[in-house]
């Protein structure tokens, strides 16, 4: 959202003269996406070494406890 609300104020630095974006653009769109994936499976790495169970995806309620 951040990145369309910013080329539609500056297109020029963002796009080149063909509409297309520049190499920077790219690499910043692309960068922080890849960047968040690693550090979530650097967590799940972290969580393993230390004994952490890993997190249920998808459960609406937390695991009951043991007996």
């Amino acid at each position: 959202m951040a990145y369309s609300f910013a080329t539609t104020l500056d297109r020029e630095s963002y796009l080149n003269r063909f509409g297309q974006p520049l190499p920077s653009t790219e690499a910043w769109l692309f960068g922080l996406a890849f960047a968040a994936v690693a550090a979530g499976f650097f967590e799940l790495m972290m969580r393993e070494r230390a004994g952490i169970a890993r997190p249920d995806y998808f459960r609406l309620k937390p695991p009951s406890a043991p007996h």
